[in-house]
C-alpha cells in the first residue's frame, strides 16, 4: 500500500553545496514514517528527475548532503 506523506524539510545554502533536512510524515495521522525512501527530483523539464535518494531513520528523519547548486 501507498503511503502520502508530507515532507516537512528545511532548506541550508553551503558553500557551493545545499542540504535538506527533514521528516518523512504520513498524511492522515501526521506519525513518522520510519526508514521511508527520501526522493529529491528536481522539475527542470517535463519529466522529473531524481537527484538523490535517501532512507529515513527511525523517527523519520532524513538528511541530503552536498547538493550541487
Amino acid at each position: 500500500m501507498l503511503r502520502l506523506a508530507f515532507l516537512v524539510c528545511a532548506l541550508t545554502s553551503m558553500a557551493r553545496a545545499g542540504v535538506v533536512h527533514g521528516i518523512a510524515l504520513e498524511h492522515s495521522s501526521g506519525r513518522a514514517l520510519a526508514r521511508a525512501r527520501v526522493k529529491l527530483e528536481a522539475l527542470r523539464s517535463d519529466r522529473p528527475q531524481t537527484v538523490a535518494t535517501v532512507l529515513a531513520d527511525r523517527s523519520g528523519q532524513f538528511t541530503f548532503l552536498s547538493l550541487p547548486d
